[in-house]
């Protein structure tokens, strides 16, 4: 226990995080267009559903502290993680041909990875300094720097999700070839068609 931060507490906000962070990012980013700007987007919402979400968890922790606010914030990024997760393993292991556990694996197996670097340490970074702002106070406290890590972390996290198809766009340009295989829900179908895009010119010109 930190502060007066328990464990149900903690548990509140990994599926509380999970489940309303998911459901509410789903519903703001159902209207996005799908390229590769959209990313950016993405992060500021995500950022802003987990945030809304920590606020609510840790309104009656007192005196809040930045070391609680990093461990709600962590257990919020880590049930959001989750949650999405599920999400991706679904798309992963249901194919045209069938059930791919194979595909399935790897696809949990890489966002096990990768989630302790993403969600769980930006929510983390961003109820740190939420929390921080309130030290030693009851109710929450607006400072610039609230403002400041939240827009630092959302520009983390759309910078992160481009990664996969800025990597696709800059191998199309260096080798003039595209990547055959997306079945990992890695690179979304905006990268994909940017891709192809770019991919038209050196054939036009090949003409």
């Amino acid at each position: 226990m930190v502060g007066n931060t328990t464990t149900l507490r903690v548990i509140l906000a990994f599926v509380v995080g999970g489940i309303c962070g998911v459901l509410g990012a789903s519903l703001l980013e159902a209207d996005l267009a799908n390229n590769l700007f959209t990313y950016v987007s993405v992060g500021f919402i995500e950022e802003l559903v987990k945030g809304i979400v920590l606020i609510v968890i840790g309104w009656r922790v007192i005196p809040k502290s930045a070391s609680q606010g990093a461990l709600l914030g962590a257990a919020v990024g880590a049930g959001f993680a989750a949650f999405e997760s599920a999400g991706y393993a679904f798309n992963a292991v249901i194919t045209t041909q069938g059930l791919d556990l194979i595909t399935l694996l790897q696809t949990e197996a890489l966002r096990a990875i990768l989630t302790p670097v993403g969600h769980v340490l930006w929510t983390a970074i961003l109820g740190a300094v939420l929390f921080g702002a309130a030290r030693g106070r009851t109710h929450f406290r607006f400072r610039f720097s609230i403002f400041y890590a939240y827009v630092a972390v959302a520009l983390l996290h759309g910078l992160w999700d481009s990664m996969s198809g800025i990597g696709a766009i800059v191998a199309l340009l260096l080798t003039g070839t595209t990547i055959a295989d997306m079945r990992f829900g890695f690179i979304p179908a905006g990268s994909e068609q940017a891709a192809a895009s770019l991919a038209t010119v050196p054939a036009a010109e090949g003409e």
